[in-house]
């Protein structure tokens, strides 16, 4: 068995794995169903590819087949982001227009898929020429290569907008901001503009094709992987999370990282400047901040404060959300105990963690934004 046969092997396994925990949690939260979907065409993919490779003369008509699909992966990965802020999956109509792509690719190949079988072994055997690679499909990986790059730019911006309206009800979002997801995106993207430099250096002679749709393939199994594991490990916390968020009326939800224009009467200097007096008091005398888990609600039921006031409070004074303004005093708590010789045998995720921060990465990545400097530089 060759190398690529093996790393093919190993994606079909890893993917059956990872399949068999998605239909699991997918049995309650349909939202998961565009991953599963992925799965599935990484994993056919895998296989044509890998029976193709043993023996093509055994089976013509798997040639390109899944070819087409290549136009869904980054579609479903941006249907699946959309739908994190929803407790079930939502389909638009407006979203079969995102299926032209797809339709288009389908009718290209529909010519070939109609060929019989002998006709595909010839067309099969004089493929690699880098003169008929580039004349037959330049233009489609061109297409494939932007369609799925501004799918994967648009789920980018669901992400943003996803974080947005997390850190305006919670203070830890750690678990639940899909940051592995976010940076198999950007990873995608990344290898998407490198596909898109190697298509035009083989316009120039460079033999790459061969090579490099064996990379792309273990590349998909990679980003399968990492998506399918992302999905499984922030279910729990993000279902956690969307009944938090039932808790409080859409109204008083910040939507798309822009304060919302509440229902109820809209709060007067003096009835603002209060609640932030208040509020800054409650936050020096009894430091809820210390509790890792605090979201906006916990606070509301502490000073007896409406959520959306203290939303809109602390947005308006003091131009953060909710997840940034806790975060300051938790970092201010922090320098006073690095400066403590009380805590000097303390690591610096020890010191987080003592002030309310759930893990080392939000803990730095919270000071140096507020200090510009890092714990152990401070």
């Amino acid at each position: 068995m060759s190398f690529w046969s093996l790393i093919s092997f190993f994606g079909v396994i890893t993917g059956i794995i990872i399949l068999t925990l998605l239909f699991k949690i997918t049995k309650v939260h349909k939202r998961y169903v565009p991953i599963i979907i992925y799965v599935i065409l990484v994993l056919l993919h895998l296989f044509v590819l890998s029976v193709t490779q043993i023996d093509v003369k055994d089976f013509p008509h798997l040639l390109y087949v899944t070819e087409p699909f290549s136009m869904l992966y980054a579609l479903l990965i941006y249907i699946y982001v959309r739908n994190q802020q929803k407790p079930q999956l939502e389909l638009r109509r407006s979203d079969l227009i995102l299926l032209i792509p797809f339709i288009l690719s389908v009718l290209s190949y529909l010519p070939y898929f109609l060929l019989s079988a002998e006709d595909k072994l010839a067309d099969h055997s004089s493929f690699g020429s880098v003169h008929q690679d580039i004349l037959e499909n330049i233009w489609e990986w061109n297409f494939e290569i932007i369609v799925n790059s501004a799918f994967l730019i648009a789920a980018l911006q669901e992400l943003k907008k996803y974080n947005l309206n997390i850190k305006e009800q919670f203070s830890d979002v750690h678990k639940v901001d899909l940051h592995l997801t976010r940076r198999v995106i950007q990873v995608c993207l990344a290898g998407y503009a490198l596909e898109f430099i190697f298509v035009y250096l083989t316009f120039f002679g460079f033999p790459y094709y061969s090579f490099l749709y064996k990379v792309v393939s273990a590349f998909n199994f990679v980003v399968l992987f990492f998506i399918g594991y992302d999905a499984f490990i922030s279910h729990k916390h993000i279902d956690e999370l969307l009944r938090s968020w039932e808790e409080i009326p859409e109204s008083e939800i910040t939507l798309d990282g822009q304060i919302v224009k509440y229902t109820k009467s809209v709060l007067s200097d003096d009835s603002m400047e209060e609640i932030k007096e208040k509020l800054l008091k409650y936050m020096k005398e009894s430091q809820p901040f210390l509790n890792s888990k605090l979201r906006i609600k916990d606070l509301s039921d502490l000073t007896n404060i409406p959520s959306h006031h203290i939303s809109y409070v602390i947005n308006k004074s003091f131009q953060q959300n909710f997840y940034e303004f806790i975060n300051h005093y938790r970092v201010e708590a922090a320098k006073v105990l690095l400066r403590d010789t009380k805590f000097k045998d303390y690591t610096y995720t020890a010191i987080g963690f003592e002030v309310g921060f759930n893990s080392k990465s939000a803990f730095y990545a919270a000071f140096k934004k507020n200090t510009g400097t890092t714990p152990a530089q401070f």
